[in-house]
Parts: C-alpha cells; sequence; structure tokens
C-alpha cells in the first residue's frame, strides 16, 4: 500500500509552484463559500465598510456650547493628541526645531497652504510676554518664530484652531446641525458619510431620545443593552489650595491631605465659587474632615467677588476651585513665586527657590523626556510641602450604539475629544 503525506506533497512544489497552488485555493474557497465566510475561515479582520450615518444628541443651552462640543468635528491641529494624550502629526507631516528652539519649522501635507494656516496661527495665538509669528517660506512650509526660547510651545500646536478637520458642515438649524466627511482630510477620508447633531434644551428630552433610539451617541444618558459606554478622562479637577500664609502647619496640611487625624481640632474657612458641583464637592470635604478634627465653614461667593476679592487679595484660608489643566502640562502657573500676586494663580502662595529654578529652567529645555523629568521632581517637592489637595480628575461617560465600531476613547481635553479618532468609525 502507497501512503500519502501532504508535507512530502507539498514539498515537491517549487515555491514559485506553492504561491501559485495557494492563490488557486484562496480564490476556490472564495468561489464556494463565499468572502465573508472565507474571512471568517482564515480569521482575517474585515475592512471598515464605507459610508452610513450617525446621530448624535448635545444637551447644549447655547451655540458656544455647540461649537465647543463639535470642534473636533470641524476643526484640526498641525499636531494632535491621540486618545493616550501622545502627540501625532496632524496637518503636519514632519516638523524640525531650529535656531537653539526659536524656531519651529513644520512640512505641511498635500493640500495644506502654508499661507492659509499662518493667518489663523497669528490671530488666535498668543504667548504672555513672548512675541510669536508665523509665516509660510513656502506652500507647505509653515515656520514658527519666536522671540524667547519657550518649549512647552509644543503643546499649542496641537490645537484644532484650523478648519481642515474630518467633517465639514453641510447645513444647520436652530434644532441641529448636518456634517458631511471631509473626502480631503489629512489623515485619510473618514468611513462615516454623514454626522448629524441633534441640540437639547434639558437632559430629560435628551435621555428619552437616546432610549427611543432617535440618536446613537450621547453624553449623560442612560445606558442600554444596545449601547457601549466609554469613558472620557478630562485634564479638569477640583483642587483646594490652602493659604499658606494662614495655615503655616505643614504637618496639618499633610495630614488632611492623607486624610489622617490631625490631633488638635481647628476650625478651616473653605472658599468656593457658587456652582453646583464645587458646592457639592465643598460640602463632601467638610464631612471628610470632620471626624480628622477639621471643622470646615463653607463659604460661597459669586464669579464677580471670587475675582474682585477673593483671587486678588487672596481673601481666604483654603479656596477650592476647579482647574482645567489644558493641552500644557507645565506647572509654573499655579506654583512659580512670580504668580503669587495679583491675577496670577500661584493661590496657595507657595515659595520655593529650589522649585523656581527648576521651573524656569524646564521653559528652556528642548529636550521632551529631560523636561517631563524636571517636572516630576518638582511635583515630588510640592508634594512634600502639601500647599494643595488634587482631586480626582473629572470623568465623562459617552453612550455609543454597538453598530459603531472603531472607537478609541480614553483621556481628553474637553468634551470634544471624544471624537478624537472619527475618522477612523464606521458602521458594521
Amino acid at each position: 500500500m502507497i501512503k500519502f503525506s501532504l508535507k512530502k506533497f507539498f514539498r515537491s512544489f517549487s515555491k514559485k509552484e506553492k504561491i501559485t497552488l495557494s492563490i488557486a485555493i484562496v480564490v476556490f474557497f472564495i468561489a464556494v463559500f463565499g468572502k465573508s465566510i472565507f474571512i471568517k475561515l482564515v480569521k482575517l479582520p474585515m475592512q471598515p465598510k464605507p459610508g452610513g450615518e450617525i446621530t448624535e444628541g448635545i444637551l447644549a443651552q447655547t451655540d458656544l456650547e455647540v461649537e465647543k462640543s463639535i470642534n473636533n468635528l470641524v476643526n484640526f491641529s498641525l499636531l494632535y493628541f491621540d486618545e493616550n494624550m501622545t502627540i501625532q502629526n496632524g496637518l503636519a507631516s514632519s516638523y524640525e526645531i531650529v535656531d537653539g528652539g526659536k524656531k519651529y519649522i513644520f512640512t505641511l501635507k498635500n493640500g495644506i497652504n502654508a499661507k492659509d494656516l499662518a493667518i489663523i496661527f497669528n490671530t488666535h495665538t498668543k504667548i504672555k510676554n513672548n512675541s510669536i509669528k508665523a509665516e509660510s517660506t513656502n506652500d507647505n512650509k509653515l515656520q514658527i518664530n519666536l522671540e524667547k526660547l519657550y518649549t512647552p510651545i509644543i503643546y499649542y500646536f496641537t490645537e484644532p484652531i484650523y478648519p481642515f478637520g474630518p467633517y465639514k458642515i453641510s447645513s444647520k438649524t436652530s434644532e441641529s446641525i448636518e456634517l458631511i466627511r471631509n473626502d480631503r482630510f489629512a489623515l485619510h477620508t473618514p468611513h462615516i458619510e454623514k454626522i448629524k447633531i441633534k441640540f437639547y434644551r434639558n437632559l430629560s428630552n435628551l435621555e428619552k431620545s437616546y432610549r427611543s433610539k432617535e440618536i446613537d451617541t450621547a453624553l449623560t444618558a442612560f445606558d442600554q443593552k444596545s449601547s457601549n459606554k466609554y469613558i472620557l478622562e478630562l485634564q479638569r479637577r477640583s483642587v483646594l489650595f490652602f493659604n499658606l500664609e494662614q495655615i503655616q502647619d505643614k504637618n496639618v496640611r499633610t495630614k488632611l491631605k492623607n486624610n489622617q487625624n490631625i490631633g488638635d481640632n481647628i476650625e478651616l474657612s473653605l472658599t468656593v465659587l457658587d456652582t453646583p458641583k464645587l458646592l457639592e464637592k465643598a460640602q463632601n470635604i467638610k464631612e471628610q474632615f470632620a471626624p480628622l478634627g477639621a471643622t470646615v465653614n463653607v463659604q460661597a461667593v459669586s464669579q464677580t467677588d471670587f475675582e474682585d476679592l477673593v483671587l486678588k487679595d487672596r481673601l481666604y484660608q483654603a479656596l477650592l476651585i476647579g482647574v482645567d489643566f489644558g493641552r500644557d502640562p507645565d506647572p509654573y502657573p499655579f506654583w512659580h513665586s512670580s504668580n503669587i500676586v495679583g491675577e496670577g494663580q500661584n493661590y496657595s502662595q507657595y515659595f520655593n527657590k529650589k522649585t523656581d529654578r527648576m521651573l524656569e529652567d524646564a521653559r528652556l529645555e528642548i529636550d521632551n523626556k529631560k523636561r517631563q523629568e524636571t517636572y516630576s521632581q518638582v511635583e515630588n517637592i510640592i508634594s512634600g510641602d502639601s500647599p494643595a489637595i488634587l482631586y480626582d480628575k473629572e470623568k465623562l461617560e459617552y453612550y455609543v450604539d454597538k453598530k459603531i465600531k472603531g472607537i478609541k476613547i480614553n483621556q481628553g481635553l474637553t468634551e470634544s475629544d471624544r471624537f478624537s479618532n472619527i475618522w477612523d468609525w464606521y458602521i458594521k
């Protein structure tokens, strides 16, 4: 009897014959079983199918709120943050830093005119105590010139201020906006063809529309079996700043920060801006500090009094405010001694010669890794002095119909960053 060996059978073919045979097998399977069955058999990923339409529900009282919410749909940036807050190339295909960090030269992608971007950049971007100007050296070269070295400028280039986003507004009414994809978007043509944005003036109506499937996606809507929930973590957080001129005992501040009993009973006046979220947070702090030996008296102030009386004159023992740390991680505004007085943001009136020098040096360091290392060292020093308590970052819940795929949501700067990779979304 002759024994058949499949391995020996294939070894008898030349390399060229093996390739031809493999192609023939693929063609056979597609012809017999169809393309979709073959893809499942060999476990190849399905390619996103272009087209389709989704409807987003937005809770908004004003046009400004709507514009902020859809900013990442209609605008784009030279560089952009992905869902992990990592900088990627956007309208620029590459860039170089010259003249010791005083010049940034961007090579733009096809179809993006440097002159158009220069006008927008010069209108929009200002840096305190530093002259900055953009100019086009040719059609696809954009040069940013700085009077003084300022390395955090790199984060300004991630602002979506240019009207070359993945989508364009096709129509607008008082109740909704319709957008169509930008076929010439710098990264690639978005998969989803149309997006409709519907405005809601109250949460109840938004949730009703989501439950009835009039809309496919929404922030702060009720969960459903037909939806996936994504969490967008923002760079916003509530911060309690101790006024170090009035709460001088570092041991007390440190124990309160670490949720430890301070030993002696003290009274603490906590000034807070009169907003529902901050007032609720202040009440939670009052309840948290009570068993630790600190009686908290909450003093709510209006926006006018907050700016004119509280900040300028530092009329508080402790201050609770919401801080949007934004796209620039530079902690200079909050901890450098030059910002102790007036409208400066050093609300704790913190002063440390060593951290002052480190913060100044970090703004002159071109190497991003070294700059981040300096920021970490500054953070450790300041944390040890306990001038403030930083609470958890704000997190938003975003509900999306399960038919929508390709979504990557993790960290962001604004609500609009839920669309951080909208061009990769597709409908299955």
